[in-house]
């Protein structure tokens, strides 16, 4: 790998700096790829910014494919935009005449598919198969991303799905599509109105198996999930490997979302498929706040998490945050211990009392 290629891999903006000022060319390829549609990759907004400030073409093709398809694929709003602003065309298709839309609706890039539509995207293209953006989000079950488009004016292309007979995909896109989409987007008013009708699929799941409760759970959609709790929806329902509402919001980081599911009865010792705690989860993927809430409310409420199980996940994955916090809870005065923890202490403390008798 070249010099300028490593320092944009390790987002290392004054290297790639000094290799410009050396005279190292800004479109300098490495298997076909400019720094920049590396930087798309690496996911480094500021590297991007610092490479198109510098003069970086963002229209530049790899077999078809543009810096701006790249962030749609990768789902990368930020990207996006600023590819966007700095002139990227987001109609400019690949060799297959898919679009940066298509892209990001075949991989149900919500938030970027809503960047690309702000930014001009026209969402009635079609690819070298006929398809437009919404056809390709419904091939895909990207229930999310159907919604946004339909709302940005794509039309259902009846003709075509009836010739394929695919009329249960029409009342897919029509109902289940609108309910998912709307929980995904915080739509909270959009879902009312569409829960209303009596003919509605409270049951219904997305691709990932999950109800309505956990997508607005995991999407961080306050208002929608207390609207869906009042509405019956089980706070302590299972989605796909048994995975809990609270588990899910508490693996998406949604700190807020965690407090109110706990404040109406979710389950915060709830296991997965994997024998997973929430509290495990959240230290293993380093979701601090979220730790720190479901440990507050143990100690609140006199629940006994399972801090050993906890701990041992993020030592073993070196999640040293998290192993301070949980330590830092254990050593409070009124820590709660597992049932099992203190009946190992208690055994131990009747061992020294018997060698001290």
């Amino acid at each position: 790998m070249s010099a300028i290629h490593e320092a944009v891999k390790a987002n290392d903006i004054g290297a790639i700096g000094r290799l410009l000022d050396n005279g190292v060319s800004i479109e300098e390829k490495e298997h076909g790829f400019t720094p920049l549609m590396n930087a798309v990759s690496e996911a480094s907004d500021a590297t991007l910014s610092f490479l198109i400030a510098r003069g970086a073409q963002v229209e530049i093709k790899n077999h078809g494919m543009t810096p701006l398809i790249l962030a749609a694929m990768h789902g990368y709003d930020g990207a996006a935009k600023l590819l966007m602003k700095a002139g990227a065309d987001p109609n400019v298709c690949d060799s297959k005449g898919l679009s940066p839309l298509m892209h990001a609706a075949k991989h149900g890039g919500s938030f970027v598919v809503q960047a690309l539509i702000a930014g001009g995207a026209d969402v009635g293209l079609k690819d070298n198969k006929d398809r437009t953006a919404l056809d390709i989000a419904s091939d895909g079950g990207n229930a999310g991303t159907a919604f946004i488009l339909m709302r940005a004016g794509a039309e259902i292309s009846e003709t075509a799905l009836f010739a394929k007979k695919d009329v249960l995909k029409i009342g897919w896109l029509r109902n289940d599509a609108s309910l998912i989409g709307a929980a995904e987007l915080c739509d909270t008013m959009r879902l009312a109105d569409l829960l209303a009708d009596p003919l509605a699929d409270r049951n219904v799941r997305d691709k990932s198996g999950r109800d309505l409760l956990s997508i607005a759970s995991v999407w961080g959609c306050l208002e929608t999930v207390e609207l869906l709790i009042d509405l019956g929806f089980d706070v302590n329902a299972r989605s796909t490997h048994s995975r809990s509402v609270l588990f899910l919001a508490a693996q998406a980081g949604q700190r807020e979302v965690v407090r109110l599911l706990l404040s109406r009865g979710a389950d915060p010792l709830a296991r997965s498929a994997q024998e997973m705690a929430p509290l495990t989860r959240v230290a293993v993927d380093h979701r601090i706040p979220v730790l720190t809430e479901l440990l507050q409310f143990a100690q609140q409420n006199g629940i006994a998490l399972d801090i050993d199980a906890a701990e041992a996940a993020a030592k073993r994955d070196g999640q040293r945050e998290a192993l301070r916090t949980l330590r830092s809870f254990r050593r409070q005065p009124d820590w709660t211990a597992p049932a099992s923890k203190l009946l190992q202490l208690w055994r131990r403390a009747r061992r020294q009392r018997s060698g001290d008798g």
